[in-house]
């Protein structure tokens, strides 16, 4: 039988305790001692150093069923009084709603059900923590935990949602040059560009995507005083519907935050049509367009990476999947990269069998053409820092001669999607490195920074920075001092002979296009 009074007073208890992400060991401890009390054991599932999940399983047999909810709470930054407060029929309080009463309607639930069935119970019952930040405390449950069905407690009006909604977090950052207030430039103010960006955001919303709740935060610029700013934030946070085509979504967010003026932003339709009327082009090149549905294609060529096809098999934000692995029925063609020695790109994909992915999804790779290549460096020069872009030093050097850095102490920056694979192919071609700063994918980078990287360099007695080519045209010309730049490039080599097939499928396929 439910308790109607026990459940109330464990609600007002949970409610009473502040346990913000990053801080839910008190909360945790209470919950602990009170299944304790109740004759229920919890399992301790360590998240971090110091915070763990609880999970109590059936005494006998599997569990079929889980009842899970997170205990965590945004953290009360400009709340006093965060702690229950009950006026007639209303009950306020942080964490209320999201997701205290769930909580303990979860606990009153379990107890009422195991007193009713014992031991045998096939219900598991699991709270879990950082639910409100990087969801670290989910992500570690299903690490060691299977159910076939589960209940996820969320705030939802008490109606039954069967389909998962998901959660896009983005940030968003504008760079630019400190300058007197009086040599202020509106197009080039980090506040105004990025201000404009959010507009183009919300323009896409409205006209695209009115189906989609969204909302901006955090908007934040560096301090400068009666100076134009150097650096300017904002986070955006989208919430998606169970079948919202995020793959999609994602790419034509990228796109809406770029200027209308630039040749490949804006909406990609749009570009597109802009680009034949004033340009008249044989052929268009997308990048990174799988997703686009809206633009008729002639050719759609997919590049998987042949060490790490599809990730966990999971869609963002718990994978890195735009969409499901089923939609490579519509390529052309799929392209293996990072095909290097000993790495079997059709037995990867048949692992993949393993995580979340079935025969059948894997349909795509028959009957389209495959082809086979690898990632070649290269030294694309090397460069002086304080020089405007493409000022080489070295013009005599041949792409293919590493000579200058086999014998140097190199220190290396990059900011790519696989730094350490970078940090690899320099580490295998210098004869020392000194240091390496990682930064994430597109980063841009700070005056800050770059004299930390120069500062770092020089105290390890570099011979040379060391970037990528994506990294250098963000920097060209902003390194101070008189230490020289050298740029590594990648090309894409086909393997077994198979440029010359590449060549003639794009032949084929774009004649009369």
């Amino acid at each position: 039988m439910i308790s109607e009074d026990r459940l109330k007073k464990l609600f007002q208890r949970l409610v009473d305790i502040y346990s913000p992400s990053g801080k839910e060991n008190d909360i945790l401890d209470y919950l602990r001692g009170y299944l304790k009390r109740n004759s229920i054991a919890a399992t301790v599932q360590a998240v971090d150093e110091t915070r763990y999940n609880l999970v109590v399983l059936p005494e006998k047999g599997q569990a079929e069923l889980a009842l899970i909810g997170h205990v965590d709470t945004i953290t009360a930054y400009d709340i006093e009084d965060y702690g229950w407060h009950e006026k007639q029929d209303t009950i306020s309080g942080l964490g209320t709603a999201d997701m205290k009463s769930g909580c303990a309607a979860m606990v009153e639930a379990f107890l009422a059900l195991r007193r009713g069935y014992g031991p045998r119970l096939p219900t598991a019952l699991c709270l879990v923590v950082g639910e409100e930040e990087n969801g670290d405390g989910a992500a570690r449950l299903i690490e060691d935990y299977h159910f076939p069905w589960a209940v996820i407690g969320e705030p939802t009006n008490l109606v039954a949602c069967l389909g998962c909604y998901g959660y896009l977090e983005t940030q968003m950052v504008s760079t630019g040059r400190r300058l007197h207030a009086s040599l202020a430039n509106n197009r080039e103010n980090t506040i105004e560009v990025l201000l404009q960006m959010m507009m183009r955001i919300s323009q896409y919303m409205r006209d695209q995507r009115p189906e989609l709740v969204y909302n901006f935060r955090d908007l934040y610029s560096s301090r400068s005083g009666l100076t134009v700013p150097d650096r300017c934030e904002a986070w955006l946070d989208v919430h998606l519907p169970p079948d919202a085509a995020i793959g999609e979504i994602v790419t034509e967010l990228e796109d809406a935050c770029l200027p209308a003026d630039t040749g490949n932003s804006g909406y990609r339709y749009k570009s597109g049509r802009r680009a034949i009327s004033e340009f008249d082009p044989d052929i268009i090149v997308l990048d990174d367009g799988f997703q686009h549905r809206r633009l008729r294609r002639n050719l759609d060529l997919v590049l998987l990476d042949a060490r790490n096809m599809f990730g966990n098999g999971h869609l963002m934000p718990r994978g890195m999947l735009r969409e499901h692995v089923s939609a490579l029925r519509r390529s052309s063609a799929i392209v293996f990269t990072r095909c290097g020695a000993g790495c079997d790109a059709a037995a990867n994909a048949m692992e993949h069998q393993r995580v979340n992915i079935l025969p059948e999804d894997l349909s795509g790779f028959r009957d389209k053409p495959i082809f086979h290549t690898d990632h070649a460096p290269f030294l694309s020069g090397i460069y002086d820092g304080t020089a405007p872009l493409g000022q080489d030093i070295l013009p005599e050097t041949d792409e293919s001669d590493v000579s200058p850095l086999l014998q140097a102490n190199v220190f290396i920056f990059s900011g790519i999607a696989k730094n350490r694979d970078f940090l690899s192919v320099v580490e295998n071609n210098a004869a020392r490195v000194v240091g390496h700063e990682a930064f994430p994918d597109h980063h841009p980078y700070t005056d800050a920074e770059i004299r930390g990287i120069v500062d770092s360099a020089v105290s390890g007695e570099a011979d040379f920075l060391v970037t990528t080519e994506k990294d250098y045209v963000r920097i060209a010309g902003k390194i101070p001092g008189d230490i020289p730049i050298a740029v590594i490039g990648v090309k894409i080599v086909f393997m077994n002979e198979e440029e010359s097939l590449f060549a003639r499928f794009i032949r084929q396929n774009l004649i009369g296009a």
